[in-house]
């Protein structure tokens, strides 16, 4: 099917037009500094499109880079082309040496032009910047603060934009919203080129406090409106303290052009009451007074409320609390032993609830409720005890159980017990208080249809027995958040058969002790997925996708504050046969209290930036060691490498220094994406 032109460019404009706040943005992180596709594809898909698109899609153009200004300089001057002539905004952020010139030449019907006075470097080439600048004439100039220190290049950039004023005979429009009321005297000459002219009309300020001294420099031109940026009506009480010029004040407007109140009026309120003969107010019948809402709509409309919202609606009625307390009570949360005990005595009093409970949580978090230094302490323990086994002795249809946060731990006693009485039990998550010589068969074979075990105790379980554990059988997933070593051993004797996923959170900092070990040497061909500490690799006996040959996502995590810079064995990526199944590869890095990529130094205190460090630093060339070394042969299938903190620069001196690019480079010639936490990758830029 053939569409005209008209509605083809009709269709691509949203995908190709570039909102003005988005072009006149000052925020010093540019909005153009994004890894997402960019939006010349259209232009691939076919020759349609491509006629069509490329006026649209030069309609804008930002220039952030060198290699991207002599592109677009060479593009400039097939003279077939003439591509210039589309070229309605231009956006620089930075100084390009002499393609500039080239691109300023070519691009004769520039209306906006953006200037990055923030990027410009002592040591940058603005010879073709400086020059370029007077071959156009643009309707509006915006300009972003220089912020930092002076340099030459800026001084002379500015003094150039200042020189070039006079040639515009368009310029109406100027934007300095970036700059504050004390930076404004650096481009005191720029303004005073804008105020010989007299043509401006408008301008673009940040603050009030701005208002007056730009004034005062452009009184002489023939101004409508002073917008202000920055503005809420809270602000109108402190106008006239902050614009002392009264003619300043008028001109003020904010947002679209939308005048700014200079007194607080309240606007008049129209009646929201309608009168009894307004159409609004007639209303049509559509059921009977009479006629009863079905329980099962309710039931689904209960389905719906937020569990703080349950409550209201059990208080509306008896029917309403017959039909909805079943949804009420379906997913209990229990925060404290009067929560227990009330519980307990709900479901004495409602025995239909107890077939219909689903999951229960325990998390006794009330501060004032269990305290060690109590002297009532264990008497509130024991009847904490008591009232939890009263609870769990009456729900035999929970598939979900939960005590693994509080003040109190749940024993092992209670987990025998739930286990006991629940034989449907899916999903266990718990934090057990720390026993000795406890046989691991009383609770594991009674949960036979578990498929989740989250476990955190130093629970010490007796040696191997005749009855080991093999009730286990269903279980899909282990998550290890703390355990003594004999509960890797009681895993390692069990089944296991359907054991798919493993997370081991424990031993972050074990050097020594591979508790781990045997448990992935026995179960290790079952796993598709595993998270390891990574000291913990260093107790394996060989590479660990010849342990788990099967994995598709493997999760490597270091410890907080390591002692030393993190590092991977000689031999992770050497497994003796290829590992066909892994897709993923997922790296975290965990320093103090958030996620950065490298610790390079003992002292505590000292955490670099991931911007901060280089491609030239010792462990950032190891790691590029090990990426040269990944064979596509031994990893056919690996499409992603994932660094939990990795940080993407956003700036062409950042990028020439940043080892994630570096990294990323090496990695793509072997068809592997490298990626941050939010599983955004590498997009390689132009070169030159």
């Amino acid at each position: 099917m053939h569409l005209p032109d008209e509605i083809l460019s009709q269709i691509l404009s949203p995908a190709l037009t570039v909102p003005d706040r988005k072009f006149t943005s000052t925020e010093s992180l540019s909005p153009f500094a994004t890894y997402s596709e960019p939006s010349s594809a259209y232009l691939l898909v076919c020759k349609a499109w491509l006629r069509v698109a490329t006026p649209l899609l030069y309609h804008v153009v930002v220039i952030r880079s060198k290699a991207q200004a002599a592109t677009l300089a060479r593009t400039l001057l097939q003279k077939d082309l003439n591509l210039g002539r589309f070229v309605k905004k231009l956006r620089i952020e930075g100084a390009y040496d002499a393609p500039l010139l080239t691109v300023f030449k070519n691009t004769p019907n520039v209306t906006d032009l953006y200037i990055s006075l923030a990027s410009i470097y002592a040591s940058d080439d603005i010879e073709g910047l400086c020059q370029g600048i007077a071959l156009i004439s643009p309707t509006r100039l915006i300009l972003q603060s220089p912020g930092g220190r002076e340099n030459k290049s800026k001084t002379a950039l500015i003094k150039a934009i200042a020189m070039a004023i006079p040639l515009w005979t368009h310029l109406t429009a100027f934007d300095i919203a970036s700059f504050s009321a004390d930076s404004i005297d650096t481009i005191t000459s720029i303004l005073k080129a804008i105020s010989s002219k007299q043509q401006l009309t408008s301008v673009t300020v940040s603050e009030l406090d701005s208002v007056d001294s730009v004034y005062e420099y452009l009184q002489l031109c023939p101004l409508t409106m002073i917008r202000l940026q920055d503005y809420s009506p809270r602000m109108s009480d402190s106008i006239p303290a902050l614009v002392e010029n009264a003619t300043a004040r008028s001109l003020l407007v904010w947002g679209e052009d939308a005048p700014v109140a200079l007194t607080d009026v309240p606007a008049t309120r129209k009646s929201s009451t309608l009168s009894p003969n307004s159409k609004h107010a007639r209303s049509v019948v559509l059921i009977s007074a009479n006629q009863t809402v079905p329980d099962e709509i309710l039931r689904t409309i209960f389905q719906f409320s937020k569990r703080r919202d349950r409550l209201p609606f059990l208080l509306v009625s008896k029917r309403f609390l017959r039909i909805g307390i079943e949804h009420f009570y379906a997913k209990t949360v229990l925060k404290s032993t009067f929560d227990i005990e009330a519980f307990d005595r709900v479901l004495v009093k409602y025995p239909s609830l107890r077939a219909q409970i689903r999951s229960l949580v325990v998390q006794p978090t009330w501060p004032h409720v269990l305290r060690p230094s109590s002297r009532n302490y264990p008497q509130d323990l024991l009847r904490f005890h008591n009232a939890l086994a009263a609870v769990l002795s009456k729900l035999q249809a929970i598939t979900r159980f939960e005590a693994n946060a509080g003040q109190i731990l749940c024993s092992w006693a209670r987990l025998v017990q739930v286990a006991s009485v629940a034989r449907g039990l899916r999903t266990v998550s718990v934090h057990i208080v720390k026993e000795e010589n406890v046989r691991a068969s009383d609770a594991f074979n009674k949960l036979s249809e578990c498929r989740f075990l989250s476990w955190t105790s130093e629970t010490v379980f007796r040696p191997a027995e005749h009855n080991d554990v093999d009730s286990l059988g269903k279980l899909n997933e282990l998550h290890i958040l703390n355990s003594h070593g004999s509960f890797a051993d009681v895993m390692a004797r069990a089944r296991l058969n359907a054991l798919r996923r493993v997370v081991v959170s424990d031993d972050l900092w074990n050097t020594t002790n591979f508790k781990y070990t045997r448990l992935l040497q026995v179960h290790g061909s079952k796993l598709r997925t595993l998270e390891l500490p990574g000291l913990q690799l260093s107790g394996l006996p060989g590479c660990i996708f010849d342990t788990c040959p099967a994995l598709t996502k493997l999760s490597i995590v270091w410890p907080r504050n390591p002692r030393q810079p993190p590092s991977l064995p000689s031999t992770f990526f050497s497994p003796s046969s290829p590992c066909a199944h892994l897709v993923k590869l997922r790296l975290e890095f965990k320093v103090k209290n958030k996620l950065v990529f490298f610790a390079f130094h003992v002292d505590s205190s000292a955490y670099p930036d991931p911007s901060s460090v280089k491609r030239t630093d010792a462990p950032a060339r190891e790691w590029e060691t090990h990426f040269a070394n990944l064979s596509k042969s031994l990893f056919p299938n690996l499409r992603e490498i994932q660094m939990v903190h990795c940080s993407w620069p956003k700036t062409e001196r950042d990028i020439e220094k940043s080892p994630f690019v570096c990294w990323a480079e090496v990695l793509l010639k072997r068809d592997v994406r490298l990626v941050d936490a939010n599983g955004q990758g590498w997009r390689p830029r132009l070169t030159l």
